[in-house]
């Protein structure tokens, strides 16, 4: 009704005392939900308009046209069958991975957590939250018994609870420098936002941050969710982030060989 009645611009709020005259003037085929091999069955029950179809008997809307006919009918009826309600605030936003190729190098780890940390802040954002601890973790394969094993997570209190990306990503960095250690191959890593609560109170700490600056840093992440929503995820992003997509690491890589269609690979036996 509200898109073709020019007067509702786009949106159309009945009271109950309208409620009857406006289903008796919307035809049952422009009812959303009720499709082009069901109006036919419909008009041959005698059903033309939306008021009609709200006359007829629950039992029989239940038994011809199933649940979700039954939906529809109760939804004409004023009778709300879909929940609006905001989804239930996360207490912990946690963005890890497996890295395809094992990796030694501190400054790849670094670009990684760094990436995991920028998601994981866009989620907190995302559900209106601020966080006040961050945590990073990374491990080697535990798969590979001929490797080192290691595997450590450290966590970093932030100094005020913070949405805040840039902050967030020094935390996860100044975590990865307490774990790191040299001499292992690591397989996955990862950022876990801790101690969440809604953006709406925001203590903040007198000689860290005034309130200007908090305003500041609110605006700079509005305006780069925007923008990344609008061009591609990371098209802006922070350098920490790194700009290279992963490549293999082809040091030792070997070839699959195939012994059933290449003379060559034969398995030779001695």
């Amino acid at each position: 009704m509200q898109k073709k009645f020019k007067g509702y611009d786009g949106i159309c709020v009945l009271p109950q005392d309208k409620l009857e005259i406006a289903l008796q003037k919307l035809p049952i085929e422009d009812v959303w939900g009720v499709g082009r091999r069901t109006v036919p069955v419909m008009q041959s029950m005698g059903i033309r308009t939306a008021w009609d179809f709200t006359q007829k008997p629950a039992y029989d809307v239940e038994k011809r046209f199933k649940v979700t006919g039954l939906r529809t009918w109760r939804e004409l009826r004023g009778e709300p069958c879909i929940s609006i309600e905001s989804p239930a605030m996360q207490k912990s936003i946690a963005h890890t991975r497996t890295f395809t190729y094992m990796t030694d190098d501190k400054e790849k780890l670094r670009s990684y957590i760094s990436n995991y940390a920028v998601a994981a802040a866009r989620k907190l954002r995302d559900q209106h939250s601020i966080c006040g601890m961050v945590s990073t973790f990374i491990a080697t394969n535990p798969h590979r018994e001929d490797l080192a094993q290691y595997g450590e997570m450290a966590t970093v209190r932030m100094a005020f609870s913070t949405a805040d990306t840039v902050a967030i990503v020094k935390a996860a960095t100044e975590a990865l420098d307490k774990i790191y250690r040299q001499g292992y191959q690591y397989k996955r890593a990862g950022v876990i936002l801790n101690d969440i609560a809604t953006d709406e109170h925001i203590q903040l700490d007198f000689f860290e941050q005034n309130i200007e600056e908090h305003r500041k840093s609110k605006a700079l992440m509005t305006a780069m969710d925007e923008l990344n929503k609008k061009f591609g995820m990371n098209s802006v992003r922070l350098a920490s982030q790194g700009y290279e997509e992963e490549k293999p690491d082809l040091t030792n890589f070997q070839p699959l060989k195939n012994e059933t269609t290449n003379i060559n690979d034969i398995i030779e036996v001695h």
